[in-house]
């Protein structure tokens, strides 16, 4: 098992145990909070468990409940306490794997990894930004930005890994990084440098050569997705952004009362292509809200709603999404022509609105189903929602 593999995987696991606490934290009755999240997994997995007996649910529920208190305890009280965490995730992954319940979370990490992908810090706001890039030889690179810091968000979330799996094996440089100070706390503002520093180290010219790229596309998901669609603006080698899951109806607070200073900068990209895309069972925004931003933001732009889908399950559909988005906006023939590089008068204009189903729901990793049941508890209970 490499490092990378290895510090990916703990990030995982601890994040997890964040969400986890901060599911007790919101109901003050952690048993029944998991209870209700497996059941939730089994409901959303009925073909996986329809061969297992009841005896068997009831042992891995038990697990998994004991397993989930842990990781809350890790969650609360700091990182240094996620081994423990991590220890039990490994004894619960190996139960289930005999009950035959789910694949191992290695699986999941392997099938999803960038190729070529490697650790480094890059220079940002006076200090340094952790990141995992892939430089191709290629003039785009493509810059994911995480969800919300302290929700357990980070670029090891499945939409900025994704994003960077679907734009790297089609050619580009890709970079997906952790948020600095704060780790999204605050007006924003901080993270729209992080985002315009991690571009800058792309495209400034180095020993006199040309920069690792020309061309910046910006894919943000959730908190992320407000932050790269304001940076877009700041960036004069963007040629289009993606907004993922804009959490619109929070962002008062996720962005400490300076959403309408960054929404504005968002909709300040006349030449842009833009992509928006949002699940119609998103808890962070309403589709009334996702059409009235839209509304807001000139030519080209091209809006994407999910049926069905929740706030964290946009993923499976964003090659799609993507796909679409990229052939219509930039006039070329697929992905791969795309990491060639745009001329400036091949940039054009999407108007068309398109509506991507969830017929078919892709699996995701366990981990994965984990953290979204137990965010989804969390706020349900702090707003007063029912599943």
């Amino acid at each position: 098992m490499d490092q990378s593999y290895s510090t990916a995987r703990r990030d995982r696991i601890f994040h997890a145990s964040q969400a986890a606490a901060a599911a007790y934290d919101a109901s003050k009755s952690a048993e029944v909070n998991f209870k209700d999240a497996f059941d939730s997994i089994v409901r959303a997995d009925a073909g996986v468990f329809q061969c297992c007996s009841q005896e068997q649910l009831q042992t891995a529920r038990d697990s998994f409940v004991h397993m989930m208190s842990l990781c809350a305890i890790g969650g609360r009280y700091g990182e240094s306490h996620a081994s423990m965490a991590e220890d039990f995730f490994d004894q619960f992954n190996s139960q289930l794997q005999t009950l035959g319940l789910f694949d191992r979370i290695e699986h999941e990490t392997i099938a999803t990894s960038v190729p070529q992908e490697q650790s480094m810090m890059i220079p940002s706001y006076g200090s340094f930004v952790q990141a995992m890039v892939c430089i191709q030889q290629s003039p785009v690179v493509a810059i994911m930005t995480h969800p919300w810091g302290p929700m357990g968000g980070s670029m090891w979330d499945p939409h900025p890994r994704t994003a960077a799996k679907i734009m790297a094996e089609a050619g580009c440089s890709t970079v997906r990084f952790d948020f600095g100070w704060g780790n999204g706390v605050g007006s924003g503002n901080a993270s729209i440098e992080d985002v315009k520093s991690v571009a800058a180290w792309f495209t400034s010219p180095r020993d006199g050569n040309a920069g690792l790229a020309s061309q910046v596309v910006l894919i943000g998901y959730s908190y992320g997705s407000v932050i790269a669609a304001a940076a877009s603006s700041d960036i004069p080698e963007c040629i289009g952004y993606a907004a993922v899951c804009p959490p619109l109806d929070y962002a008062w607070g996720l962005y400490m009362f300076n959403s309408t200073r960054l929404l504005s900068k968002a909709a300040a990209s006349p030449s842009l292509p833009k992509l928006l895309v949002l699940g119609s069972s998103d808890i962070f925004c309403s589709v009334g809200s996702f059409r009235k931003f839209v509304g807001t933001l000139p030519e080209p732009k091209m809006a994407v709603e999910l049926d069905g889908v929740t706030h964290f399950d946009a993923y499976p559909h964003l090659q799609k999404a993507l796909v679409e988005w990229v052939v219509s906006a930039f006039h070329v023939a697929d992905l791969k022509s795309f990491s060639e590089g745009i001329p400036p008068e091949m940039v054009g204009k999407c108007s068309i609105r398109i509506t991507v189903g969830s017929d078919a729901v892709a699996r995701e990793g366990f981990i994965c189903r984990v953290m979204r049941c137990l965010r989804c508890q969390a706020t349900n209970s702090m707003t007063g929602k029912s599943q």
